[in-house]
């Protein structure tokens, strides 16, 4: 039987997982277990559940008989090697692995809803400030040159770009899975399965969570004292890193290019059109 409700968060995967984490900790220094409900109340961040946990159970039902808890209400003195070993017990419910069990290095290009320039610590600015850690990944990446990479990204063009100037003898990897499981979890849960995790972002619970499963390390461009204490991952700081290559004049000209094709394309059926009314 299940001590108590917990309601929790309807944020994204990553804010969920470490939610989870955080909840299995409690119960396993109480040894207590509880029914965790799992909110999609955003359709943007609707998610299945696709893992399990030692002491919860992970449902959209309320159980009636049992009371409710918060989050505030499970605060709790854990040190890094605790949390290290509770977020161990998160494991996906599908099949999921690298070929011949490699363990590759992991990128997480995430830009998409982490631009805002609205002041808050966790976001970029800018695209130009997502393409400055493109470039120190890329840089950190061609420098120590890895026999395999991982590369997940919530934008095709952004990590094609990246590919595009990779060094030539790194392995680009994909992991082998169960077919009926989404891009979310296959992106995260392979990220537990790699040697080190790049963050290429200024932040991103998602990677860290995939890397506090992992017990491997995240390299990380940029520094947050309250991060750092929020998840006591395995950061590894280089918020100092040069880069020779800046991968968002690139972008910048790839766009500029097409912007133009279109121009002309634009102008030139105009005089096409003009030509047959004139006639």
């Amino acid at each position: 039987m299940r001590n108590f409700n917990i309601i929790g968060r309807p944020d994204g995967l990553g804010n969920r997982i470490e939610e989870v984490i955080l909840v299995h900790a409690y119960c396993s220094k109480k040894n207590q277990k509880a029914n965790y409900i799992w909110q999609n109340k955003h359709k943007q961040r609707t998610y299945s559940v696709k893992f399990t946990c030692k002491n919860l159970k992970i449902s959209d039902t309320i159980e009636i008989d049992i009371p409710f808890k918060k989050t505030s209400d499970l605060q709790l003195n854990i040190g890094q090697d605790e949390i290290l070993k509770f977020a161990k017990d998160i494991v996906p419910s599908f099949n999921i692995r690298f070929e011949s069990d490699i363990k590759p290095i992991g990128i997480h290009i995430r830009g998409t809803d982490r631009i805002l320039n609205n002041g808050h610590p966790h976001f970029m600015k800018d695209r130009k400030e997502l393409f400055s850690y493109l470039s120190k990944t890329l840089e950190l990446v061609n420098s120590i040159r890895p026999k395999y990479l991982f590369i997940c990204s919530d934008d095709d063009k952004i990590r094609k770009i990246f590919i595009d100037n990779l060094d030539s003898k790194i392995v680009i990897v994909e992991p082998v899975y169960d077919k009926d499981v989404s891009a979310e979890y296959i992106d995260f849960f392979a990220l537990t399965l790699c040697e080190k995790t790049v963050m290429c972002s200024k932040f991103s619970s998602f990677a860290i969570t995939a890397s506090l499963i992992a017990n491997s390390p995240i390299v990380t461009f940029s520094y947050d004292e309250d991060v750092a204490r929020r998840y006591q991952a395995l950061f590894q700081y280089q918020p100092n890193i040069s880069y020779n290559k800046d991968l968002y004049s690139l972008y910048s000209s790839t766009i500029s290019d097409k912007l133009k094709a279109v121009k002309q394309r634009l102008l030139t059926m105009c005089k096409n059109a003009l030509k047959r009314i004139l006639h």
